[in-house]
């Protein structure tokens, strides 16, 4: 695989709509969807739509499949995701 991009990032482990992992983690969010806007912000600082991202795994843990799809519709990148033991 060639690889033609500005930069490469790896990444895991959002567990997006996992409620308890706020809990779990120590996470700084009141709530799931403080959480997700977190994430969505902080990655499109970061990434921007010509980066590569390789997602390891344990994207999400349970939820509305639409609603999931939609936030990561919203993350900047050419995404690769490798599955996860939640995924």
């Amino acid at each position: 695989m060639k690889i033609e991009t500005q930069n490469l990032f790896f990444t895991s482990d959002f567990h997006l709509s996992h409620a308890n992992v706020i809990k779990f983690d120590n996470r700084p969010f009141s709530d799931l969807n403080e959480m997700h806007e977190a994430i969505i912000e902080n990655w499109n600082n970061k990434v921007s739509k010509d980066d590569t991202v390789f997602y390891l795994g344990d994207l999400y843990f349970k939820g509305n499949v639409k609603y999931i799809k939609n936030l990561v519709h919203q993350l900047n990148g050419k995404i690769y995701f490798i599955l996860g033991n939640h995924d």
